[in-house]
């Protein structure tokens, strides 16, 4: 009678623990995706990146639909795929670190090789040049206008979009995106690739406020984590 007691007490605290949400899994996911964002996986390993972020959009939305067993199984899965993505950037920025280097080596070798050429040329007699006739300065080409229209890749989210610099290079202004594609989005974590987003221009002060105010927050995005980068790509 006394060890069935015991077995059940046992079950009960494994049930408990397996019906209690994996919040320090879910945030060591989310922890893990900005360190890839902040290391420059987005442009230095994409594939890798991108699968991570979704993995974990997976986990979070198994989070709040309140399935944390499988929650418990998916977001360990982001996280370690976030770490893949962030050796992976270190490795392609290091490629390319030496990439620049032996350039710079082979163009002083050229240099230095063009030099020595010239100063064993016999020096021409002088001649006499005339002025050319003044140009006028060339007017500079201005920027590219900004987006007004997105296409969605595969992967994206709003708040991915958001911080590109050719949209708002802020991601707290996801907001924005959203409210004005309501037609075509009923949930901001669900945007598919081909999507044709509208990117509202000429705001105020105030609605840019406003948006990122929401965007702090809101749970829908791990935004409290994205505020180093958000303020690193603002500036």
């Amino acid at each position: 009678m006394y060890k069935t007691f015991i077995i059940l007490i046992a079950l009960s605290v494994l049930s408990y623990g397996c019906a209690s949400p994996p919040r320090k899994e879910l945030k060591a996911a989310q922890s893990a995706i900005t360190k890839a964002y902040t290391s420059g996986a987005p442009e230095l390993a994409p594939g890798k990146y991108q699968t991570a972020v979704e993995v974990l959009a997976n986990g979070e939305e198994l989070f709040t639909r309140g399935q944390y067993g499988l929650a418990r199984e998916t977001l360990p899965y982001a996280e370690a795929l976030a770490q893949q993505a962030i050796h992976a950037a270190r490795e392609e920025q290091l490629r390319r670190d030496l990439e620049d280097i032996r350039t710079k080596e082979k163009l002083e070798l050229l240099k230095k090789q063009l030099e020595k050429e010239e100063k064993s040329k016999p020096k021409p007699p002088p001649k006499t040049v005339s002025k050319p006739a003044p140009t006028k300065p060339q007017a500079p080409i201005p920027p590219p206008p900004p987006l007004t229209s997105y296409t969605v890749g595969n992967g994206e989210t709003l708040w991915f979009i958001a911080a590109q610099k050719q949209v708002y290079h802020d991601a707290f202004l996801w907001p924005l995106i959203y409210r004005a594609n309501r037609d075509q989005i009923k949930d901001p974590r669900q945007i598919y690739p081909g999507q044709n987003l509208n990117i509202p221009r000429n705001l105020s002060e105030e609605e840019t406020k406003e948006a990122r105010a929401t965007a702090r927050k809101s749970d829908i995005f791990p935004l409290d984590l994205l505020i180093k980068a958000s303020t690193k790509n603002s500036h």
